[in-house]
């Protein structure tokens, strides 16, 4: 299993408790089952003691069977590389409030909004028991996983362009004329 608490430091200060509970407790109900990695940025190297991946972030992603992420480019990454996530978001509670007033889509996880559909789980402001129990149920679910990954397939193929490197070299070119 992988966590992923954000790219900024703010974010990884803010999720890294959430996540370090929920390891703590899957280490203890799912002795010696899964090994379990932090995927983080460099620039988040200060937290000491914590085995942090930040070299082969796409293979390790790309292996995992489940990975759990703040929401955001980790949640196109995933999708592309067709690995189940269950994404989470924490604001600060005022921001929280004010993205609550001007936001009108019902999902966030930018995987969910391409779907224009709930493909996977997400939860914004997270309490600690929701989302463990989401967790567990996912873990422990081999066939939703599978069907979570056919749906992120196609989500992919919305998102890849056939000879994308070959299509903005000729459009330079022909820009360039």
């Amino acid at each position: 299993l992988s966590f992923m608490p954000g790219s900024r430091p703010s974010e990884v200060n803010r999720n890294l408790l959430l996540i370090l509970r929920i390891i703590h407790h899957l280490q203890k109900e799912y002795p010696k089952k899964f090994e379990y990695i932090i995927l983080t940025d460099k620039n988040n190297a200060h937290l000491p003691k914590i085995h942090i991946g930040t070299q082969y972030k796409y293979e390790l992603m790309a292996h995992s069977k489940l990975i759990v992420l703040c929401s955001g480019t980790a949640s196109i990454e995933s999708t592309i590389l067709n690995t189940p996530f269950i994404s989470f978001y924490q604001l600060s509670p005022i921001t929280h409030l004010i993205a609550k007033k001007i936001l009108k889509t019902p999902y966030f996880t930018l995987t969910n909004i391409i779907a224009n559909k709930k493909i996977v789980p997400e939860f914004a402001q997270p309490k600690f028991n929701i989302l463990y129990d989401s967790i567990t149920y996912h873990i422990n679910n081999g066939r939703l996983l599978k069907d979570i990954k056919n749906q992120l397939q196609e989500v992919s193929q919305k998102l890849v362009i056939p000879n994308c490197g070959s299509k903005i070299a000729r459009t330079i070119i022909n820009f360039s004329d």
